[in-house]
Order: structure tokens, then sequence, then C-alpha cells
């Protein structure tokens, strides 16, 4: 029957077509080749300015003929250290024995003449300085001594003189009983001038 052959009609499935991409040509062995030599080819150009740096050979500086030396004459000898003699040493021993008379006697105007107007001590710059500590002593106490032992002098070389020896001092406080002692050593730096001999300086330190 006719409604059979119409249902069994075919029904084929559609047919899928692929494209598939050819692969490029492989190079052919003479075109490498070409192709290296023009790498290397390239590789080998030098730039000019390498090129001149090589060519161009590297001038260095000649060299400064060193300086002549110059011989440098010693410095002059000092000047001898004068030596003192008993005249002077007996004005040198004066000053301490003098220092030692108005320190014990209170007697601030007298020991001070001793004193160059720029003198200086542990704690001072100036006489002026220098009398305000000892007149500070003199009010405090009301009896002391200075004593000086074995003080050697020596000639400098600007012309002055030091003296360094041995001290003790006693000192009575006001209001106390007994005394109280001190020892240790003293240098005196002594210069002349229009008024004599004078101490310029005047260092001591406690044992």
């Amino acid at each position: 029957p006719k409604k059979t052959v119409a249902a069994r009609k075919e029904t084929r499935a559609p047919v899928s077509v692929s494209v598939v991409s050819t692969p490029a040509p492989l190079p052919v062995e003479g075109d490498v080749v070409m192709k290296q030599e023009k790498v290397t080819a390239a590789s080998n150009v030098v730039p000019e300015a390498s090129l001149k740096s090589v060519q161009e050979p590297v001038v260095e500086p000649a060299l400064a003929a060193p300086e002549p030396l110059v011989a440098i004459a010693p410095p002059p000898p000092l000047p001898p250290v004068p030596a003192i003699s008993d005249a002077l040493r007996g004005e040198l021993d004066g000053i301490t024995a003098a220092f030692s008379r108005t320190y014990e006697a209170g007697n601030l105007s007298r020991l001070m003449a001793l004193f160059a107007e720029d003198a200086s001590t542990n704690d001072q710059s100036s006489r002026q300085g220098i009398e305000g500590d000892y007149r500070d002593l003199f009010e405090q106490t009301n009896r002391r001594a200075f004593v000086f032992e074995r003080v050697n002098w020596s000639a400098d070389r600007d012309g002055g003189y030091t003296g360094d020896g041995i001290f003790h001092v006693y000192v009575n406080l006001k209001g106390q009983s007994g005394s109280n002692t001190y020892d240790g050593r003293v240098t005196f730096n002594v210069q002349k001038r229009a008024q004599g001999l004078v101490i310029t300086r005047m260092i001591h330190t406690y044992d």
C-alpha cells in the first residue's frame, strides 16, 4: 500500500564537512643556510665608534718630573738655661720667707704685694681673686702657719724661675679647739717685673 511506502522513506543524516588547514611548507635547506648567513653577518657588524676605539692607540699623559728635594735647615738650638747665682737664690728664698711671715700674721696687703697683677692659683686667675680667698681665710681663723720645706729653684728659658717644694699648713678656726694640718707640694713661678721679683703662679697639691 502507498501509506506503507511513504512511511518507509529513508532519512539520511547530514554530512559534516571539516576543513583541514594545510601546514606551511618546510623551508628548503638552501633557504635555511641563507638566513643563517644573514644573521651571522649582522652580528659581525661592529659600530664605527668601536672601530675607532680599537684602531686609535690610547696616549697616556706623560708623568710630571718629580720636584727636587729641598733641604730643611734644622731649628736653631735653644739658648742655654742660665744658672742661678747664690745671690739670686737668696732673693727667691726671700719670697717664700715673706709669704710665710705675712700669712701667719694675717697681713693681707703685704701678702698680696708678693703677687703679680695677673697671677694665678689653683682657683683664681688674678690677684684680686687671690686676695678674696686669703681675706676669707684670715677672717675665719685666729691662728695659722705656712711652712715651706726644701724649695728647689731653677731658671726658665723665658727668663723666669720655678720653685718646687713641700709645704705644711696649720690653721685654727675661730670657735674651734685644736688645729687642722694640711701637707702637700707647691710650685711657684716667679718673674722679675718693675716692682722686682713677684709670684706669677702658685699651684699646690695635697698629699
